[in-house]
């Protein structure tokens, strides 16, 4: 029988900076604390949201162990063990395990693109050092390497702690489908589920074709939260009216990127300083500001009354 399944909405709290870019712990807290108020049901860190290219690896460590403390074994956290060299992802994976992390997830290398055979030792040699479930991190480029469903059920098949997949390919909605189709032809086997990406952008269909959850952003995590409880319901309808008042807020943050997320839990009173670090992050000018007051003029009715 399997192990009880990560399901719900995982998000994914930024990196948060002092204004000279050291690394602000209690804001990161902060954040968590934020997510935790808007009914989440994990919590995943540092990955691409959380600028994890652009941290130390040491950063990456303390940021994972304030986002444990402050979450205080509410809900499961999940941590980010990619890294452009197998080693870092190693001791990474390491570290996870041995602080209480739920599960690691892990997208490809990310500096070089790698072969076949190369990214298979990439990921063996996660799983030599892991004793909590993994997941596989099938993302788009240039950060990712997209897989195809054959390797990843290899993945799945040969290596024992390799448990979940994250999909957000171009090709994402058919590789859902057909993973959920694998793992209702073998309840007993490896998968234990599949998760969505994508900021949210098409949870419902992802919902429809057999995801046990997404990872989204955090900066509209109450927003994610209410559609998936609704559809956990069984009340398709409103889901739908629902995600169709959210949808202008998860395009807007999708078009913005990691440079908005941190301006808008600024906007909701989260976070003190919205800089990020270098990373050629999309730049919000004056219609953009102009569209971000409509955006939370839309949703204002749905957003979790904050403290």
């Amino acid at each position: 029988m399997k192990d009880k399944q990560m399901r719900g909405v995982f998000a994914i709290p930024p990196a948060v900076y002092h204004e000279d870019f050291t690394v602000d712990y209690e804001g990161v807290a902060r954040c968590v604390e934020f997510c935790l108020a808007c009914g989440v049901h994990g919590l995943v860190i540092p990955v691409y949201a959380t600028e994890y290219v652009l941290l130390s690896t040491e950063e990456r460590k303390k940021i994972l162990e304030a986002c444990l403390r402050a979450a205080g074994g509410k809900v499961p956290v999940i941590a980010g063990v990619s890294a452009a060299y197998v080693g870092e992802a190693m001791e990474l994976t390491a570290h996870a395990c041995s602080v209480g992390a739920e599960a690691v997830i892990a997208a490809p290398p990310h500096a070089l693109k790698v072969s076949r055979g190369e990214l298979m030792d990439y990921y063996e040699r996660i799983n030599t050092v892991s004793d909590i479930p993994i997941f596989i991190q099938n993302l788009f480029p240039p950060l990712g390497d997209p897989m195809d469903l054959s390797f990843l059920i290899r993945l799945l098949t040969e290596l024992e702690h390799v448990s979940y997949v994250k999909e957000e390919t171009s090709q994402s909605r058919r590789l859902i489908s057909a993973l959920h189709q694998y793992e209702t032809n073998h309840p007993s086997g490896p998968l234990k589920g599949i998760m969505g990406g994508g900021g949210s952008r098409a949870l419902i269909e992802e919902y429809d074709r057999g995801i046990c959850g997404t990872m989204p952003s955090c900066q509209f995590a109450d927003l994610s939260v209410k559609i998936w409880n609704l559809l956990e319901e069984g009340d398709i309808k409103q889901a739908y009216q629902t995600f169709s008042q959210c949808l202008p807020a998860f395009l807007f943050s999708g078009a913005y990127g990691v440079g908005c997320y941190k301006k808008i839990l600024k906007r909701r009173g989260i976070v003190k300083f919205d800089g990020c670090r270098p990373g050629g992050w999309p730049v919000m000018d004056e219609a953009a500001e102009r569209e971000l007051e409509r955006v939370f003029e839309l949703v204002k009715p749905l957003l979790e009354p904050l403290s």
